[in-house]
């Protein structure tokens, strides 16, 4: 069966909710993505990373808008990619996604025997890099707002130097560690959690949204030259009404799938 352009304009635009199909309620997949993809408290690691890196200042603008548009690239061709083997595989054969084992599976019938491997050496390769990642990130960010909260005068940006910062080192053997509790028996499955988790960090997108908007709009914060103009500042004003709905939607999913 050939794409319906109709239908798929009228999912994108006029924010149609389809149907329930599975053991997850449609509302809580598309909250899911939304954190997925949309973003999540996440992204304030994204200025520490550059700051290792040695990219600060205009100079490095340039550079920071191609790292940040490459990394977006990969995230929607990913998306993109499974959501068309779903269409193209699953919704034919009435085959609904519950565990790591029914995606491995997916895989076998698209790649043959190599698909279920394939797929488990990815899962492993996503955990790792994203688990480490957000125990360094982080411990930045807490050991950064530690170091705020405790100076009694003005605090400028600057590279932290985590060496002897106690803060960072419980952080990140936290993030590393805690995870551990979702290997107990009883414990939700990786689908499940997934989904959950996604979908309740949309929760924080209005803060995010709306803190970047106040940012990027002051002179006082960002300067005269990269100040926001007129439609910037229209697009950020669309995208912060679209995360407060978000926000209420992921609540209102994760409440009905609890």
């Amino acid at each position: 069966m050939a794409p319906d352009p109709a239908a798929a304009a009228k999912g994108a635009f006029l924010f149609a909710i389809p149907e329930q199909s599975g053991s997850f309620g449609a509302l809580l997949v598309i909250t899911s993505l939304i954190g997925a993809v949309g973003g999540s408290i996440g992204n304030l690691l994204y200025p520490y990373f550059i700051q290792q890196k040695g990219w600060q200042g205009p100079r490095f603008r340039r550079v920071q808008l191609y790292d940040l548009a490459f990394g977006t690239a990969v995230l929607v061709i990913i998306n993109l990619s499974v959501w068309t083997i779903g269409a193209e595989l699953l919704h034919p054969r009435g085959i609904t996604i519950e565990s790591l084992d029914d995606l491995a599976n997916l895989l076998t019938l698209t790649l043959g025997t190599l698909g279920g491997p394939i797929f488990y050496l990815g899962v492993f390769a996503a955990l790792y890099s994203s688990v480490i990642g957000s125990a360094v990130g982080f411990g930045y960010l807490l050991s950064d707002v530690a170091r705020v909260c405790s100076s009694k005068e003005p605090t400028h940006a600057r590279r932290i130097d985590v060496g002897r910062s106690r803060m960072y080192r419980v952080v990140a053997a936290w993030c590393l560690f805690s995870p551990l509790i979702w290997s107990l028996p009883g414990m939700p499955s990786f689908i499940a959690l997934t989904l959950v988790a996604n979908a309740a960090a949309v929760v924080v997108l209005p803060i995010l949204c709306g803190g970047l908007w106040y940012m990027t709009a002051r002179t006082s914060f960002i300067g005269s030259a990269y100040r926001n103009r007129w439609w910037e500042n229209s697009v950020l004003a669309g995208l912060f009404i679209l995360s407060v709905w978000g926000a209420y939607q992921s609540v209102v999913a994760i409440a009905h799938y609890m």
